[in-house]
């Protein structure tokens, strides 16, 4: 049995609220709002699960994307810049960086689609500027050429669809905001 006026429960033998002597009525609503509150709890628990485990895919995704691309660029010769020779990987993991942060953070759905446009362009455009004349000098007629590109646009593209994931999924925020609720604790 439930009092309205006090906010208690008591058994179901209890007929009158022993603070208020109001009459006391069943407290069905109760249970019915606790069952909802474990079923909610248990799913938000189901989604910061989720978020965790994409979060870690995503970034073992990034880890083994750009092992396999510098592995392939030890290949190319030592006369290039440093910095011409490894831009593609940055761009992969600028892009990862970028949807990661954005991630934390709520955004309207045509701010998130406008940024994940951006993120597109930065990749394919990024690739084309830095990557497509390096990768034609160097392997010019070498049987890494098609490889290499394989490879790197099947890895770009992962990366872009974790990144929509991220974006655009509730999980990955939920479980960020419970890192950092457990770490103020």
């Amino acid at each position: 049995m439930y009092c309205k006026n006090c906010d208690l429960e008591f058994d179901d033998t209890t007929t009158i609220c022993p603070k208020c002597k109001s009459v006391l009525k069943s407290n069905k609503n109760t249970y019915q709002k606790n069952f909802e509150n474990k079923i909610n709890e248990f799913k938000l628990r189901k989604k910061i699960r989720q978020g965790n485990i994409l979060s870690t895919i995503t970034i073992l995704t990034v880890a083994i994307h750009i092992l396999v691309e510098l592995f392939m660029q030890i290949h190319i010769e030592d006369y290039y810049e440093i910095y011409i020779k490894y831009s593609p990987s940055a761009i992969s993991v600028l892009v990862l960086v970028l949807s990661l942060k954005r991630g934390e953070k709520r955004h309207q759905f045509l701010n998130n689609i406008l940024f994940i446009s951006v993120m597109i362009l930065i990749s394919i455009f990024g690739t084309i500027y830095f990557s497509a004349p390096l990768v034609n000098r160097i392997f010019n007629g070498n049987y890494l050429f098609k490889e290499y590109w394989t490879v790197y646009g099947v890895g770009n593209f992962i990366i872009i669809l974790e990144c929509i994931l991220i974006i655009f999924d509730d999980s990955y925020y939920l479980s960020y905001i419970n890192k950092k609720e457990n770490s103020n604790k």
